[in-house]
């Protein structure tokens, strides 16, 4: 079950790729930075932003978790076997949301924190 975003929650990420942000940064024609100014759509909307209608996205892979099925009479002490899972999702930056309710996206929206400087610092994308 997927867990609900909230504007907090969606710019937070539980780790980051290299090989993802060099690719929007080969797509992107403007100044957004993966993992800054760069989300999915269900992250935008939980920011309170809304996709431009007609706008296309950078598809990256991401990696999810998932375990096994189990069945109902199984032992519940038993350890479920978790896997990695590729997963294609599409991204769109800053520069093609608009704010609902006529909110305008700033900088205060820019999660910013030391995760992002830490993410710049080791892949070199200062």
């Amino acid at each position: 079950m997927r867990e609900t975003l909230t504007a907090e929650t969606a710019k937070q990420f539980q780790g980051y790729s290299a090989m993802n942000a060099a690719s929007i940064l080969a797509v992107l024609h403007c100044d957004c930075e993966p993992y800054r100014d760069v989300f999915t759509y269900q992250r935008w909307q939980a920011q309170g932003f809304q996709v431009r209608k007609g706008e296309h996205g950078v598809r990256i892979t991401t990696w999810i978790e998932a375990s096994e099925k189990r069945e109902p009479e199984a032992e519940p002490e038993a350890e479920r076997k978790v896997y990695r899972l590729p997963r294609a999702v599409v991204v769109f930056c800053r520069c093609q949301v608009d704010a609902k309710g006529g909110r305008a996206y700033s900088n205060s929206d820019i999660p910013g924190g030391q995760h992002i400087e830490h993410f710049n610092a080791e892949t070199g994308l200062e």
